[in-house]
């Protein structure tokens, strides 16, 4: 869906074949990007993802305010970092984790005090460590999906499996169709 606002803002125009209906929220196969935990947390995946990762996903951060924006801000998008958190026991763990994640002075994570992570998230149980990891955020994965679908000027079918694709068509439930360029995005 991405891919399809950002089509459509460049003047080109979109259809769009997806296999679920046009609002799955309340179905329990429905496609991974609905059952995310809508996490943009570039120093996280800095772990398993390396240097790369976590450049091209401060790039992607940087993006997500005019998403939202283009979107009519009617999706929850907050940037103001999130926690790594850790039971005292777990200290060693956290201590591993937070050397693979300190790209920069700037993006370093920054240590909590329990007074200030209580402040933060008082449901939280006392005596946990926390890390403030600044540049992340987070969004609602299904209101970002359902306005980036309502954003988006698309020829739209729901309902409608893809079961081939070849350069310039598709087969689906609407038979064989032709386009200048198909993008598979089915994961």
């Amino acid at each position: 869906r991405l891919m399809a606002l950002w089509c459509g803002q460049q003047g080109w125009e979109v259809s769009i074949r997806e296999a679920g209906p046009p609002d799955p929220a309340n179905m329990t196969d429905r496609a991974a990007a609905f059952t995310s935990a809508g996490m943009l947390s570039p120093a996280a995946e800095m772990e398993a993802g390396g240097p790369r990762v976590y450049e091209m996903g401060l790039r992607s951060l940087a993006l997500w305010p005019g998403i939202h924006r283009a979107c009519g801000a009617r999706f929850d998008l907050r940037l103001s970092g999130s926690l790594l958190i850790s039971h005292p026991t777990d200290r060693s763990s956290a201590d591993r984790i937070l050397r693979h994640i300190q790209p920069s002075a700037e993006h370093a994570p920054q240590p909590l005090s329990h007074e200030e992570l209580a402040r933060m998230e008082p449901a939280l149980k006392p005596r946990l460590c926390g890390w403030l990891l600044p540049h992340e955020g987070h969004l609602f994965p299904i209101e970002a999906l359902a306005a980036l679908r309502d954003s988006t000027p698309a020829d739209w079918a729901f309902d409608c499996p893809v079961t081939r694709v070849a350069p310039g068509a598709l087969e689906s439930s609407r038979g064989l169709e032709q386009f200048d360029w198909v993008f598979d995005c089915r994961g």
